[in-house]
């Protein structure tokens, strides 16, 4: 429970700050003063003193205990796991974004011809 309301928490947070502690320090380094609040906040005493009030109650709150891939499927199986399922995050993703972005200036898909004219069914070029 606390992982999930620390974590929720947290998202706020970075979306009312504009980013997490290294984005904050690049975009600083960039020059964007607009962080700088983001960044004092970080380095002040605030979130520190209110963590640690805040402590004893996340401590008490309902949990469980940590399950490690590697005690079921050991490291290689663990290794193999974590890789194929990024490489379904990276598939999905690009499948995504495919349908998203219209396809390159110039690209026109070639049609099969039918009764309809070029107007009622689409562009009508020579195509790739």
């Amino acid at each position: 429970m606390g992982l999930l309301i620390g974590a929720f928490i947290f998202g706020i947070g970075m979306q009312l700050g504009g980013g997490c502690a290294s984005g904050t320090l690049f975009a600083v380094g960039s020059g964007q003063s607009t962080v700088v609040p983001t960044l004092l906040g970080f380095i002040s005493l605030l979130g520190d003193l209110h963590g640690t009030m805040v402590l004893p109650l996340v401590r008490n709150l309902p949990g469980m205990d940590p399950v490690l891939l590697s005690d079921h499927v050991g490291h290689v199986g663990g290794w193999v796991v974590t890789i194929a399922a990024l490489l379904v995050i990276v598939a999905v993703s690009k499948a995504v974004q495919a349908r998203r972005n219209p396809p390159p200036a110039g690209f026109l898909r070639r049609r099969a011809a039918g009764p309809a004219p070029c107007a009622a069914r689409g562009p009508c070029g020579s195509g790739l």
